[in-house]
């Protein structure tokens, strides 16, 4: 009977060190989730500050309330680099590849044409940004548009895993 009892203390240790093993391993599972989650999201507050550092400096005016920074007839954006283009991505905060999600996500919104006006636009051909100051004639009426309908976590969250996977299939590609 000691030999039964044994056994069964036995089997009941390695059923509580599999649940406890099971447990560990989902709370671990739990905390990187959140701690990704909350990554992804520190990213996109980062984008999201470039973008409104960007509308500052786009709004400002000159002595007789032109734009200095934006053509008045055309809203063409006239200064250089910004946060999603090639060279703009370091010096507005943002590594490279931030500038280079940040940029295709605000591809992406001009070729979506949301219900709601956009705030940026992109001339393909001549290869220039606008920006939209006939719906958002002020500085706050662009950051109401960046709060109201900027970048949202689902769409960076998508963007960035899609970046990340064409940047492993190029190293896998390297490796052979």
């Amino acid at each position: 009977m000691t030999e039964l009892t044994q056994l069964l203390e036995r089997a009941q240790a390695v059923t509580t060190i599999a649940a406890t093993a099971s447990i560990k391993q989902r709370i671990a599972d739990t905390a990187t989730e959140i701690s990704l989650a909350g990554h992804s999201q520190a990213q996109l507050d980062i984008a999201i500050t470039a973008i409104a550092h960007l509308l500052a400096k786009l709004y400002v005016t000159e002595a007789d309330g032109s734009m200095a920074n934006v053509d008045s007839r055309t809203g063409r954006i006239l200064m250089r680099p910004l946060p999603w283009g090639e060279s703009g991505a370091a010096r507005w905060g943002l590594r490279r590849w931030e500038g280079q999600c940040l940029r295709r996500l605000m591809l992406d919104r001009v070729g979506q044409r949301r219900r709601l006006p956009c705030l940026f636009d992109y001339n393909s051909e001549a290869r220039q940004w606008h920006i939209n100051t006939h719906d958002y004639p002020t500085g706050a009426d662009a950051m109401e548009w960046l709060k109201r309908d900027g970048p949202k976590l689902s769409e960076w969250r998508t963007i960035v895993n899609d970046y990340r996977s064409a940047a492993h299939a190029r190293m896998l590609r390297l490796r052979k």
